[in-house]
């Protein structure tokens, strides 16, 4: 089921927050929950991405809905993915990571590059051709969570065929083959000239 809640980014993607207010109803530190915390957005195609913290606690929040689009601009496009974890403490839950969990996507959510992983195991790294949108979630439960969340950096290389085609027919169409529709020289052209001209005369 979560698959499918995950197809239609669209309810999901317009949260990307850590409902930190609702949670404060619930857990006596209401201090640290004044605010809502965003998260999730459009990311670069390369770079570093962290997870929602607390203000001054090395802790993620609770009640956290995030995602992340990696090759937005790139949609249906095929790219070569590099994802190396930095960080990882995740709470662990019972079963398949239902509570608190990581996940990733490719082809905007069709087709899953990671399972949901949690626990304090770092994952290793990622080096796989996908569809662009890459796409990270991170999704945590209501309850008091005590782990620090997660670090990744990566880079989405588009592919270079399109661009390599694109190369070829500019140099295919460029100006060095016109050329070669003159097959006489320019000065024999204008001494040609230069006789009939005096002939004439």
């Amino acid at each position: 089921m979560r698959r499918v809640g995950f197809i239609i980014l669209g309810a999901f993607a317009e949260q990307n927050v850590c409902k930190q207010s609702t949670a404060a109803e619930h857990i006596d530190i209401d201090s640290l929950y004044q605010h809502d915390i965003t998260c999730g957005g459009a990311l670069p195609n390369r770079g570093r991405l962290e997870g929602p913290v607390l203000p001054h606690r090395d802790e993620y929040p609770s009640l956290c809905d995030c995602t992340w689009t990696i090759g937005g601009d790139f949609e249906n496009e095929f790219a070569t993915i590099w994802l190396n974890f930095l960080h990882f403490k995740i709470d662990h839950s019972a079963g398949h990571c239902t509570n608190d969990f990581v996940e990733i996507y490719s082809s905007g959510g069709e087709s899953r590059v990671i399972d949901p992983i949690c626990g304090d195991t770092l994952p290793e790294s990622i080096n796989r051709r996908v569809q662009l949108p890459v796409i990270i979630k991170f999704k945590s439960d209501e309850d008091v969570e005590h782990s620090s969340g997660f670090k990744i950096e990566y880079s989405v290389v588009p592919d270079d065929s399109s661009v390599e085609e694109l190369q070829t027919g500019e140099i295919r169409t460029g100006s060095a083959p016109e050329t070669k529709k003159s097959s006489a020289p320019t000065g024999l052209i204008i001494g040609l000239l230069l006789i009939a001209i005096v002939s004439d005369s």
